[in-house]
């Protein structure tokens, strides 16, 4: 078994939802053989869906670690509701670009990690947020989804109804936004109990 996190561009000048899920399905195929677990976090989750219809032979399961879980024709801004209006303001003051959100708002506050962390972090283009899913996260046709909800971040409990109600497993990490970077090994643990009842 192997990780591998493919490098997106993010940053490309009007770049589309369904332009980031082409990129990433075509690293995928580059990067990695046989059979494949995504996990997609925060935004990523707008992704999976399109990118399971690309990878279709491939993918075995979908993870949505503290991500959107889209239906057809939504947007990330769709799914943010009011907070999404605002952040359409901000991107139209900032040259079209979302700005990163700070590492406390992630959820980290080591500072070392916090360093490292602002360091790495970039802005968004908010054609990333305002192209709508192609395909619905929900429908049947797609490989097992599971969410994680990271508790201490608010903002994406919407999601984890709308994956409970579709009957998907549900499990709750209790760490902020970026569970990966501050409770990795509670993280691994859920991707390792799905890898082991495949």
């Amino acid at each position: 078994m192997s990780a591998i996190a493919p490098a997106l561009p993010i940053q490309a000048p009007e770049i589309t939802l369904s332009e980031l899920a082409d990129a990433l399905a075509l690293q995928l195929r580059r990067l990695a053989e046989g059979p494949l677990l995504v996990v997609g976090h925060s935004y990523a989750g707008m992704l999976l869906p399109q990118l399971a219809i690309e990878l279709v032979d491939r993918i075995t399961a979908l993870v949505y670690l503290d991500a959107f879980v889209p239906l057809q024709g939504e947007s990330a801004f769709d799914l943010l509701g009011p907070f999404g209006e605002e952040l359409r303001s901000i991107a139209r003051a900032n040259a079209g670009m979302i700005p990163s959100p700070s590492p406390a708002q992630l959820g980290i506050v080591d500072p070392a990690q916090s360093a490292e962390v602002a360091h790495r972090l970039v802005p968004m283009p908010a054609s990333t947020h305002e192209s709508a899913a192609t395909e619905c996260a929900l429908a049947p046709a797609l490989p097992r989804s599971l969410y994680v909800r990271c508790a201490g971040f608010p903002g994406f409990e919407h999601q984890e109804t709308r994956a409970r109600e579709a009957g998907w497993d549900v499990d709750r990490l209790p760490a902020g936004h970026d569970a990966m970077l501050v409770d990795p090994s509670g993280v691994a643990a859920v991707i390792l109990k799905v890898l082991q009842e495949q």
